[in-house]
């Protein structure tokens, strides 16, 4: 993981800067559909398309200094604005600070659960949150 952090933080500017390229990550690569072990640099774009349809200077390299990569299509992102009481959250949800902070509550669409720390709850949701 260590390896992958540094790796991603070398990268970051240069994965940015392809075309199609929304976000980036760590997590484990994913191969026909099941997770896998294997740290790996994941690269979010809003639309996954097959090699040849990319520029040469558009592909994400497989590997970046000796650690995997993983394309995962997400769509685009955008700022979604909504000021209302939402119960249960619903999936896509993100609620936060409206200055950011790092301190959010976002639920994706499959379970839920919490952690609780020394100074906070961190929550986390997949599925109904409320």
């Amino acid at each position: 993981m260590d390896k992958a952090k540094v790796t991603l933080a070398k990268y970051r500017d240069y994965l940015m800067s392809l075309d199609n390229v929304v976000g980036v990550g760590i997590g484990n690569k994913v191969v026909g559909g099941e997770k896998t072990s294997e740290t790996a640099i994941i690269v979010f774009v809003s639309r996954k398309l097959p090699q040849v349809q990319l520029k040469a200077h558009s592909i994400v390299p497989r590997k970046l200094d000796k650690v995997s990569t993983d394309v995962m299509e997400i769509g685009r992102i955008s700022l979604y604005a909504r000021t209302g009481k939402v119960r249960p959250g619903q999936p896509g949800t993100s609620i936060g600070h409206y200055q950011g902070g790092g301190r959010n509550f976002w639920c994706p669409g499959e379970g839920c659960g919490y952690r609780r720390t020394a100074h906070s709850v961190q929550l986390s949701c997949i599925g109904q949150c409320h």
